[in-house]
């Protein structure tokens, strides 16, 4: 199963995210949830880093992904973030209804 995380500030932005594990849905390389997780967490990464300049705290490696915004956001940066993060959100839990038992979607409040 894949679980992904995402971690939301005191007021509801999401702040980071983590995919980990394997969704078991296929052979290894051609596993639609994988697949379909690998592209949705990857492309948020890839906007939020090229076309919003942002910095970022990326681990990358066999059967994870995370990322996490830096703190110094301006208002324009943090609100142009939250447009890609919600979607990925959304994307995320769209895969996660069609597919309950390879993977699932948590939020939780930063500490």
């Amino acid at each position: 199963m894949v679980q992904v995380e995402i971690e939301r500030d005191a007021a509801g932005r999401i702040r980071a995210f983590a995919a980990r594990g394997h969704a078991g849905a296929g052979l290894a390389g051609a596993d639609p949830v994988c697949a379909g997780v690998s592209a949705l967490v990857q492309s948020a990464a890839l906007g939020l880093e090229r076309r919003l300049g942002l910095q970022l705290e990326i681990l990358a490696g066999a059967g994870l992904f995370s990322c996490r915004l830096g703190a110094d956001l301006d208002a324009q940066a943090a609100l142009r973030a939250q447009d890609i993060l919600e979607t990925m959100r959304l994307g995320l839990a769209e895969i996660q209804a069609q597919a309950p038992r390879r993977l699932r979607l948590r939020e939780r409040a930063a500490n």
